[in-house]
């Protein structure tokens, strides 16, 4: 089931320096292992998952910081950009990850981690523009 307008949104971006992304890493492994244990992508109702079985897209990604995105020739900084998306069909999705968040074994590091590195999050943001805006 792909993202539509309405839904919800939670989304975190970290810059890290390149000497520190076996840390980064290491907690991104983990994460994934227990969104895995935790969570089910939608594709119909399951009980067994409750709100988190709202989630219809979970990712990752990683690129180094360029000195101007716009020149790649400027060459990087050194760091390393990380974006974690998560998308949900209802509001109750981001909120029951978060009521569930503190059962990830690795959570306080994670909290530690965005207080060491520059991190942004996008808490219960909306899906304003997909590719499917007409099918809701």
């Amino acid at each position: 089931m792909p993202s539509t307008n309405g839904y919800k949104t939670f989304n975190f971006s970290f810059i890290v320096p390149e000497n520190k992304t076996d840390d980064m890493e290491k907690a991104i492994a983990s994460h994934g292992a227990w969104m895995r244990e935790t969570h089910s992508i939608y594709t119909r109702a399951d009980p067994n998952y409750g709100f988190l079985g709202t989630l219809v897209d979970y990712y990752w990604s990683k690129s180094p910081e360029m000195n101007n995105p716009l020149d790649p020739e400027a060459g990087a900084t050194g760091n390393i950009l990380y974006s974690l998306n998560e998308v949900y069909t209802r509001p109750e999705g981001t909120d029951a990850h978060m009521e569930a968040a503190p059962s990830w074994e690795s959570f306080e590091e994670f909290l530690a981690l965005t207080g060491e590195f520059q991190s942004q999050m996008i808490m219960g943001g909306d899906v304003i523009q997909s590719m499917f805006a007409d099918e809701e």
